[in-house]
């Protein structure tokens, strides 16, 4: 009995620790997402910012430029296919 004992306690401890290894892992990914959205909207900021100086001082046609709004609805993908149709 005592040996059973030992091996549930053994594999409880076990699981706990993949269980740990999982929640790091979730967490890593999660602070990844989050400062890749923010690199993201500052690097479209930096870039809406730079066309409007280049097209105020005439370097740059003001046509293809769009608004940058607070709540970007499109995907970054969509963003990257509309900066390759420029």
């Amino acid at each position: 009995m005592n040996k059973v004992k030992k091996l549930g306690k053994t594999i409880l401890q076990q699981r706990s620790e993949l269980e740990s290894l999982f929640l790091d892992a979730l967490q890593t990914v999660k602070r990844q997402i989050v400062y890749d959205h923010l690199q993201y909207r500052n690097d479209d900021l930096n870039v809406h910012e730079n066309r409007l100086v280049h097209s105020h001082h005439g370097q740059r046609d003001s046509t293809a430029m769009r608004a940058f709004n607070e709540v970007n609805t499109n995907g970054i993908f969509h963003d990257l296919e509309d900066v390759a149709k420029w």
